[in-house]
């Protein structure tokens, strides 16, 4: 706080994750969390919901790149949760990246332009439709993806 008050930086961030998350949000002295989460991986929803309705920004970490099953990437917890979920007849047309992307979208980046390039490209489609974003959360809680309730 003192370099900021001394001008030297104007924003401070910090990246977290539950449950110590939960305190950094309490200090109310950051301006932006860098949070972990995906459609397979909700459980900082509740925190991200906290921090932003304090007016802190959010940037999502590992929103495509842990949560849309991929060739040669259909093993572990997330490919389980997507499975078990069964929203392969939600995607009408979009590949699961361009799902889990708006899905993320949704709800709330990348520092390589080709990357934020295809993002952008994807989001231009606009956030889900709400019925399809709700039963998206439906299937995705039943399959162990849900919001904590500590956040």
């Amino acid at each position: 706080m003192e370099l900021r008050e001394a001008g030297k930086v104007r924003f401070v961030g910090m990246s977290g994750t539950l449950p110590y998350l939960i305190d950094h949000i309490a200090m109310g002295v950051f301006d932006v969390f860098q949070i972990p989460y995906s459609a397979v991986e909700r459980e900082h929803e509740a925190a991200i919901a906290s921090a932003a309705g304090k007016g802190a920004g959010i940037v999502i970490r590992g929103g495509t790149a842990k949560g849309a099953p991929t060739e040669g990437k259909q093993a572990g917890l997330q490919w389980e949760r997507w499975r078990r979920a069964q929203l392969d007849d939600l995607l009408d047309g979009m590949s699961p990246m361009e799902f889990i992307l708006r899905f993320t979208f949704t709800i709330v980046g990348t520092i390589s332009p080709a990357h934020l390039q295809t993002n952008l490209d994807i989001l231009q489609k606009g956030l889900l439709p709400p019925e399809l974003y709700e039963e998206a959360k439906h299937r995705l809680a039943a399959a162990g993806s849900a919001p904590r309730r500590d956040g």
